[in-house]
């Protein structure tokens, strides 16, 4: 079973139906330092695409793809029709 820290980087509340750091909010997944402040606690980092609102949230999706793959290996990804979960070894 996945165990998600509350620490992750834009990271869900079932408490508050909303981000846990509403400062940065789900800005936080997309944004290198924030993935690199958490990798730097964790050897795997998942990274998921979901739904996406624009093209604009698309791109910086992306770039944080691109970022994660220039950094971190790979080590396993899962494609569906609604949803990309990637797995990264950070160690």
């Amino acid at each position: 079973m996945a165990h998600f820290d509350l620490d992750s980087p834009g990271a869900y509340s079932w408490a508050t139906y909303g981000p846990v750091d509403p400062v940065t909010g789900y800005e936080a997944a997309i944004l290198p330092s924030a993935l690199a402040r958490y990798a730097a606690h964790h050897p795997r980092l998942f990274f998921v695409t979901g739904r996406i609102p624009d093209q604009s949230a698309a791109v910086r999706a992306q770039k944080a793809v691109l970022w994660l793959n220039q950094h971190y290996h790979l080590l396993k990804q899962c494609v569906t029709r609604t949803v990309v979960v990637r797995l990264y070894q950070t160690e």
